[in-house]
């Protein structure tokens, strides 16, 4: 079922509470300074948002790592305009 938000946060919020509705938590969290925000779930999955602010481009994906192999559960991409969010506090301005 795509979840299909134009914000990439909402995105990523929705696909976490998707995953605790079928008992799967989050574990962890971690940013880099490329744009990309990782989380580890109990079910041994991840979730990973990417942004590339040059591309105003997101992509959003669940996976988890089998015998050395990336398999992708769940992809999403998606555009995103910088002008919808605050400039002070990152938040989406409807």
């Amino acid at each position: 079922m795509p979840l299909e938000y134009a914000d990439p946060y909402r995105a990523f919020y929705m696909m976490r509470l998707q995953a605790m509705r079928f008992g799967s938590y989050p574990t962890e969290i971690q940013r880099s300074e490329d744009g990309t925000t990782t989380q580890q779930l109990t079910d041994g999955t991840t979730i990973q948002l990417t942004i590339d602010h040059d591309t105003m481009t997101w992509m959003l994906a669940r996976f988890f790592h089998e015998q050395g192999k990336m398999i992708v559960l769940y992809q999403e991409h998606g555009t995103y305009d910088d002008s919808e969010y605050d400039e002070d506090t990152g938040e989406y301005i409807p």
